[in-house]
């Protein structure tokens, strides 16, 4: 794996976790947040996976 495909891979796993703060950020205090959180964990580990299985491509 290139330097190049690995920094990618970081950078998109660093934006799913920055998508993950936000969520929890702005669901902090709403009804349903719980389920909210859920489904955009599920989204970013999801993410990840792909990422992962990829290779970082």
């Amino acid at each position: 794996m290139s330097n190049q495909v690995l920094i990618d891979a970081i950078v998109r796993a660093e934006r799913a976790m920055s998508r993950l703060e936000q969520t929890v950020s702005t669901v902090k205090g709403s009804r349903g947040r719980e389920e909210k959180l859920r489904a955009t964990v599920r989204d970013v580990v999801a993410e990840l996976d792909s990422i992962f299985a990829s290779g970082g491509r």
